[in-house]
């Protein structure tokens, strides 16, 4: 005869996130973007005179080769921070907040190349779906979302 009266030894887990790690997260992945973009002007400029140098050295040999790799910065320096040991660009580690996969677990460079290539394709051909972090419980926007990643607060 069994005891257990219709229920199950199933362990139900907890979610990854607790909801306070969302609070605030909407300002500060805005404030740190800005920042993160900031620090990237003074890359790209450095990169400009570099590659101004370099192709006048050159004759003008270097000049398609540096101009590929001056457009690949942006993917580069996103993609290295968030995949890197703590999840976080400069910008948002200054302002407390990392990058996480959905189960909590620091994203992979795969997964961080993907988002920031959906990223930029939606920052640059459908600026305003930006605004779906708005309409999201958990402030996700659609590069997030599409790469089961989540910016939370440390």
């Amino acid at each position: 005869m069994s005891t257990d009266h219709g229920t199950t030894n199933a362990v139900i887990e907890a979610p990854p996130f607790l909801e306070a790690q969302f609070g605030g997260v909407t300002s500060r992945r805005l404030i740190g973007h800005l920042a993160d973009w900031m620090i990237l002007l003074l890359f790209t400029l450095l990169a400009g005179f570099l590659s101004v140098a370099l192709s006048v050295v050159t004759f003008g040999l270097l000049s398609v080769p540096l101009a590929i790799a001056w457009a690949f910065l942006p993917f580069a320096y996103f993609t290295y921070f968030t995949g890197g040991p703590n999840a976080a660009t400069p910008g948002m580690r200054m302002m407390g907040v990392e990058l996480r996969d959905i189960s909590g677990a620091r994203p992979t460079f795969v997964q961080t190349g993907i988002r920031t290539f959906l990223y930029m394709v939606s920052m640059s051909a459908f600026a305003p779906i930006i605004l779906w972090v708005f309409a999201n419980p958990r402030r996700r926007a659609l590069h997030d979302i599409l790469t089961s990643s989540v910016v939370v607060r440390r």
